[in-house]
């Protein structure tokens, strides 16, 4: 009598094994030590970076499992939590799971679990970072504020540690822009003088892209047809949001003030928003010193020009959400995450500063862009269908144990899947390939 191998009768049990939740799988706390192994103190700072995808919605059946379903329903995205260090390029992709529809109360489940796991493991937890979708508001206010939204609360396995709560700033950035092109005017005050109010158009910006249209040499380049009408699908691409906010855009708009003095407050909204996003995304220590811009400086315990404007944008934020219509002013949840990320960020590198002992932060380590182009390489597995495939996400951690130099085909795999781990135990080595 044939009996099945071992391998294939641990697939079709698989779907039968029984988990409390409280933590990880074996698995994946083995791959994280071997991984913290390798890291400097610093860099076992980290946030968790909570963000979903879509996927297929339909049923994959494949080496004896189905992928695609919670409970008898088919599910339609996949919910992903990253650690992502604050100082470095380290970022690891800690659970992908499959759902139907995500909440508050899931959200806090899958957070508290991975939180707890890495924890004890040894890495510094130092705060999570979601966008602005409703979903998200609500997991921070009602099941980690207890009906508020704090800067920080008390980390929960950690009495010495405080949990900051982010939003993303690139996804602000480009919520900015939508609101921008979608309200195609705002009445705010100015940042200058609060006191008085100015009328920012987006039709300035189209009456200066006919204007230059067909001209060798333009003031504002960057103002093509794609930025200022984008499709629905291209709304949410930085880039797009990068040309409208540009420096040569605001140039532009100064230029041709002197026979159109109202483009003088759209220049001076632009501006502002221009100057938070320098700020919140430096990424190199010395991008300021070449570029000679003191907006885009490392935040550090002598440097207060951040903090200075984040306090002045966090005022100008209230007046304007007080004083405008709600037809001339962002959206609410637009306000409200401003609003957090802008007072939570400076508060973050303040105790990383003083506490961590940081020489200085780099705010634009703080973003989700690590885990955005996980998702990317996660859809090129998929070839040319749209959505992401549930059973061509990457596979279980793969261990392969006593090869002291790993063979071509293991590096070749490891490639491809960017999860193995060789191990050699005579002595003791470990090689991350990531």
């Amino acid at each position: 009598m044939c009996l099945p191998s071992a391998e294939h009768l641990k697939r079709l049990s698989s779907s039968l094994t029984v988990k409390t939740g409280d933590e990880l799988s074996p698995e994946t706390i083995a791959y994280l030590g071997a991984r913290l192994s390798k890291l400097d103190e610093r860099s076992k700072v980290v946030v968790i970076i909570m963000d979903e995808v879509y996927s297929a919605k339909h049923v994959e059946f494949c080496g004896g499992k189905l992928y695609g379903q919670e409970n008898g329903q088919v599910t339609k995205t996949l919910f992903c939590t990253m650690l992502k260090s604050v100082s470095s390029n380290y970022s690891d992709v800690v659970t992908l799971t499959e759902i139907v529809n995500i909440n508050a109360q899931k959200m806090n489940d899958i957070f508290m679990r991975v939180l707890k796991s890495v924890t004890s493991l040894g890495f510094s937890v130092v705060g999570s970072l979601v966008d602005g979708y409703s979903t998200n508001i609500k997991f921070y206010k009602n099941a980690l504020g207890q009906g508020t939204m704090p800067l920080y609360i008390p980390h929960p396995y950690d009495a010495e540690e405080k949990l900051f709560l982010l939003f993303d700033s690139v996804h602000i950035f480009k919520c900015l822009f939508t609101n921008f092109l979608n309200k195609k005017e705002f009445m705010c005050p100015s940042f200058d003088d609060f006191s008085k109010t100015i009328h920012p158009k987006f039709s300035h910006l189209r009456q200066i892209a006919n204007m230059e249209l067909g001209k060798p040499i333009k003031f504002a380049p960057r103002l093509n047809d794609k930025s200022l009408a984008p499709m629905p699908i291209e709304r949410s691409n930085v880039k797009l949001a990068s040309n409208i906010f540009h420096e040569s855009t605001v140039s532009a708009l100064r230029h041709y003030a002197t026979e159109h003095p109202e483009y003088l407050e759209t220049a001076q909204f632009l501006q502002t928003i221009r100057t938070w996003f320098d700020i919140c995304n430096v990424r190199t220590p010395f991008v300021g010193i070449q570029k000679r811009d003191q907006n885009k400086t490392t935040l550090t315990l002598d440097n207060e020009h951040p903090r200075e404007f984040f306090r002045k944008f966090s005022a100008w934020l209230d007046v304007w959400r007080a004083t405008a219509p709600r037809n001339l002013a962002l959206s609410n949840e637009t306000f409200g995450t401003s609003q957090q990320t802008t007072l939570a960020l400076p508060a973050l590198a303040n105790y990383l500063l003083e506490k961590k002992q940081f020489h200085y932060v780099l705010l634009g380590k703080i973003q989700s862009d690590a885990l955005e182009g996980r998702f990317g390489y996660y859809r090129s597995l998929t070839g040319v269908m749209t959505l992401l495939s549930k059973k061509r996400t990457p596979p279980k951690l793969t261990f392969v144990k006593k090869h002291p130099h790993p063979p071509m085909k293991y590096v070749l795999r490891t490639l491809f899947f960017k999860r193995l781990i060789v191990v050699d135990y005579s002595p003791l080595q470990t090689w991350c390939f990531s």
